[in-house]
């Protein structure tokens, strides 16, 4: 089921929002090097995984841009937390400049750790 946390009506049709899918990514990766680990071989499954990274630091830079340079943070709400009468308080992700600088600085320095662990 498709939730619409990860996506977006946009013209009508489905638009991924690059803030939830680099979170996803390096864990689709790993569970994909987890089940087809074996037929990939060591060097397929380390070029795998750095493959998820790097996209996933490239989705990471779209959200630089979108969010830092074009000055409009995303709120994501995920599901209703505490509701009372005049009070409501949501999970979800708040993207400012500040998370998506992080996120740009973990995503590179991860990636390249992975490229280092390859080489």
């Amino acid at each position: 089921m498709i939730s619409d946390y990860h996506v977006r009506l946009h013209a009508g049709r489905w638009v991924a929002r690059p803030h939830t899918i680099y979170r996803d990514l390096p864990l689709v990766g790993s569970l994909c090097t987890g089940v087809f680990g074996r037929f990939l071989g060591y060097r397929g499954a380390a070029v795998l995984t750095t493959c998820f990274v790097f996209f996933a630091f490239l989705f990471s830079c779209s959200a630089f841009y979108e969010v830092a340079l074009c000055a409009s943070p995303c709120y994501i709400k995920l599901a209703p937390w505490f509701i009372s009468e005049m009070f409501d308080a949501y999970w979800g992700f708040l993207f400012d400049s500040l998370t998506v600088v992080m996120c740009v600085v973990v995503t590179l320095v991860s990636t390249l750790v992975h490229m280092y662990g390859i080489s």
